[in-house]
């Protein structure tokens, strides 16, 4: 009887652990945030396993080393161990969330949209919320840049907090609301107003760079690639402007308005548009060197690798797509709607699809 209750206590306590790191894990090579992968995707793949949260996950969830951490809208935080693909616990944080979390490890700081403690401090080794810091309700991710931790409200004021202490350094205010997230370059950081307010401000003082106004707005962060800043709008057009200057160096028209971030590289520039009409243009000429209609919107920012492109889409598709002609290699149907960016480790690849359920699957080389 004695050896049956030590059993369930061992159980118990194994299942209502909070998820907590003792050591820091290593960083290995993942989808960063850039959506821009410098490695060889899969041109096919093969499920291996799944793994239940029941949590719809935010548009793009940090990894570090073989920890995902998955973060859900409603606020459920989780860190997922990718080899043996089990959670380590359930952490509520709070309600409304949606930008990506930034991570200075140990601490972990979540924008929220809701209150006014729009900022949380989470440690992942003491595994609580060790401080919310007064600001006003966020839809876009923090960023780390400069040794400053930054945060864009949705009403435009832009607040940073140095680390590690997190004492408020400077603000300013970009006089539009912010739906997208900002870019880090360098020491600078570049925020899109959504009425068409662009900006480049150091992180490290806020002393602003340069200002442009282009008659257009503006959802998605922008890619950026040699210096310049592809910015795609509502219009369907993306915007080419000098990171260094903020002038205005080109336009590449499109047909339907624009809600997820175009990817570039050297192979081109890809631009997913509201049809699901997936387009890729040559950086150089602005010329249109392929175009895929693809089924329904798109659901999840893409993924683009040196080789391939991973493609989420609203009708409950995933697609792998060859760079090289827009040529359909493979068409999953994971069983729901990809909500999430695909992670890629070095030879599996994992989609985070509806109503909360993370697939693996492996790279089925030739």
């Amino acid at each position: 009887m004695k050896a049956l209750l030590l059993t369930a206590l061992l159980v118990l306590t194994i299942g209502c652990r909070k998820p907590q790191l003792s050591v820091a894990p290593p960083p290995v090579q993942m989808s960063p945030a850039s959506g821009v992968l410098a490695a060889a995707g899969f041109s096919r793949i093969k499920e291996t396993r799944e793994l239940e949260i029941g949590h719809a996950p935010i548009p793009r969830l940090p990894a570090r080393g073989e920890r995902l951490f998955y973060v859900s809208l409603n606020g459920h935080f989780y860190q997922v161990n990718l080899n043996t693909l089990e959670t380590e616990g359930d952490v509520k944080l709070t309600d409304g969330l949606y930008g990506t979390p930034a991570l200075n490890y140990p601490l972990m700081f979540f924008s929220t949209e809701r209150g006014h403690d729009g900022l949380q401090v989470y440690d992942l080794i003491r595994a609580k919320t060790v401080k919310e810091l007064e600001v006003s309700p966020a839809r876009v991710s923090p960023v780390i840049a400069a040794s400053h931790l930054i945060h864009c409200a949705l009403d435009g004021r832009i607040s940073a907090f140095a680390l590690p202490g997190l004492q408020k350094k400077w603000s300013v205010d970009l006089g539009q609301r912010i739906m997208a997230d900002p870019l880090v370059s360098g020491g600078n950081i570049l925020i899109t107003g959504r009425d068409g307010h662009l900006a480049s401000y150091r992180a490290g003082d806020g002393m602003l760079n340069w200002t442009i106004d282009l008659d257009d707005a503006f959802y998605t962060a922008p890619a950026l690639w040699q210096n310049h800043l592809y910015w795609a709008a509502y219009s369907g057009k993306v915007y080419k402007i000098s990171e260094e200057s903020g002038a205005r160096e080109g336009t590449y028209n499109g047909h339907a308005p624009i809600y997820q971030s175009p990817r570039i590289n050297a192979t081109g520039l890809y631009v997913p548009y509201a049809d699901g009409t997936l387009k890729a243009f040559e950086t150089g000429t602005k010329k249109v060197r392929w175009t895929q209609h693809l089924d329904g919107p798109f659901s999840a920012p893409l993924l683009l690798t040196n080789n391939v492109l991973y493609s989420s889409q609203m009708s409950r598709k995933f697609y792998i797509l060859s760079l090289q002609d827009g040529a359909i290699l493979q068409m999953e149907e994971p069983g729901g709607r990809p909500l999430s960016q695909p992670l890629q480790t070095d030879d599996r690849l994992y989609l985070m699809v509806s109503p909360g359920i993370i697939k693996e699957y492996q790279h089925e080389k030739k």
